[in-house]
């Protein structure tokens, strides 16, 4: 058997640009690549692989195992989400409540377990900042029925070709500000 390093080359890039757009980083260094296509078959296959870490995970927080499992910079689920302690607070039940609306919503359009993952850090972002409206004068705080009310209008309607309704696409300032305004003031 023989590897095919230039298959082997396509399969690295286009797995680093999916990571790079689920947020996941992997060592894969524009120098890393160019030395990768310099070198000789021969240096290819007597290169040495790195030392695989077998340390444990890191139980100084508890917040971010669950089950054993270090999740800090790994995409996760909503619901994996859910099932960490000490992050969220009374206020955000119903923030939490309209994120599970949404996902519901995204469910019904493009299947069950279709919502990508995203990192702890975005989902407790979301928790802060899904129910502010920034328009340039104030800050408007909507509650969970006005959030409902705009997922249900974001659904509605016809982004570019592509669009995974993601609800960090919902979140962006802009989109967010628009559908507010478009249901609140048509």
């Amino acid at each position: 058997y023989r590897i095919d390093y230039e298959r082997l080359l396509t399969i690295m890039v286009g797995l680093s640009f999916c990571r790079f757009l689920e947020g996941v980083t992997i060592p894969l260094g524009q120098n890393d690549l160019m030395d990768w296509i310099n070198m000789t078959e021969w240096q290819r296959t007597n290169m040495t692989l790195p030392i695989p870490d077998t340390s444990l995970p890191n139980n100084s927080s508890k917040n971010s195992l669950v089950r054993g499992v270090d999740l800090r910079n790994r995409p996760i689920s909503f619901n994996e989400f859910l099932k960490l302690d000490d992050i969220k607070t009374e206020e955000d039940k119903e923030v939490i409540s309209a994120i599970g609306y949404f996902l519901r919503l995204h469910s019904k359009r493009f299947g069950p377990d279709r919502h990508p993952k995203l990192k702890i850090e975005t989902w407790q972002g979301l928790l802060n900042e899904l129910p502010v409206i920034n328009d340039d004068s104030n800050i408007i705080e909507v509650s969970e029925d006005d959030l409902i009310t705009m997922i249900k209008l974001y659904f509605n309607k016809n982004y570019q070709s592509g669009c995974n309704f993601c609800i960090t696409h919902f979140n962006d300032p802009g989109i967010k500000k628009v559908n507010y305004f478009e249901v609140f003031f048509n």
